[in-house]
This record gives C-alpha cells, sequence and structure tokens, in this order.
C-alpha cells in the first residue's frame, strides 16, 4: 500500500518566509555586532596605535 503525502503550497510558503524573516534577524543582529567591534579596532588603532583584535569571523 502506498501512502501519499498531501503538500500544502500556501502553509508552505508561509513557513519558508517566516523562517527568512527569523534568519534575517539574526544577519541583521550579527552585522550589527561586527559593526561595533569593527569601531572597537579602528578606536583602538587610532587612539592606542594598538589593536588587541587580531581578527573576527562570524557565521549565521
Amino acid at each position: 500500500m502506498e501512502v501519499k503525502e498531501i503538500i500544502d503550497l500556501p502553509k508552505m510558503k508561509s513557513l519558508k518566509q517566516d523562517l527568512i524573516r527569523f534568519m534575517m534577524s539574526y544577519k541583521f543582529a550579527l552585522s550589527e555586532v561586527n559593526t561595533k567591534i569593527d569601531i572597537l579596532k579602528q578606536e583602538f588603532q587610532y587612539i592606542h596605535d594598538y589593536n588587541p583584535i587580531a581578527h573576527v569571523s562570524s557565521r549565521i
């Protein structure tokens, strides 16, 4: 006996949009943190001629 699943396309599209919005909020927050860290790096370099932050990487 074969079981077929019924895919509700409008519901799937809605779930996709919700996931994209959720991930975008994390992406934007991460971008904001990276910007603040970059500002701190530049500030230390210009004011103190010293940069305690050697490398920064991020991912979602």
